[in-house]
C-alpha cells in the first residue's frame, strides 16, 4: 500500500509544461527567397503570417517570423527546461521587393546567400 501512495505521489509530483510564443512558420522555404525577386507577399505565401512588421525611418519594411517553444519537465528535486527557437528576418523596399535577411536563427538562408 506505501508503494502504491508513493507511485501516486511521484506521479502528482512530476509534471510537464509548454509555453509557445509567435506562429509556427516554414522555415524550408526561406531558402526560396531571392533578394530583388521576391516581394514580401509571395514571401507571406512561402512562409506564412509573418510574427511581426516593423517599418523603418527609410520606408522599408522589416518582416520576422518567429517561433519559440519551451518546454519544462520536472521530477521530484530536478526541472529541465528545453527552448527551441526559429527566426526569419528579412527586409524589403518601399516597393515590396526583397532586399537581404537581416537575421536567421536556426533556419537555413536562402539558395542565393549559400
Amino acid at each position: 500500500m506505501k508503494g502504491i501512495l508513493l507511485a501516486l505521489a511521484v506521479l502528482v509530483l512530476a509534471g510537464c509544461a509548454t509555453a509557445t510564443s509567435g506562429y509556427r512558420f516554414n522555415a524550408n522555404n526561406v531558402a526560396e527567397l531571392e533578394p530583388g525577386i521576391t516581394t514580401a507577399q509571395e514571401a507571406v505565401g512561402l512562409l506564412g503570417t509573418p510574427y511581426q512588421v516593423q517599418t523603418l525611418g527609410t520606408g522599408e519594411q522589416v518582416y520576422i517570423w518567429q517561433f519559440v517553444e519551451s518546454t519544462a519537465r520536472s521530477g521530484l528535486v530536478t526541472m529541465d527546461v528545453q527552448t527551441n527557437i526559429q527566426q526569419a528576418a528579412i527586409v524589403f523596399d518601399q516597393s515590396g521587393f526583397m532586399l537581404r535577411v537581416q537575421n536567421l536563427i536556426n533556419v537555413s538562408p536562402p539558395r542565393s546567400m549559400r
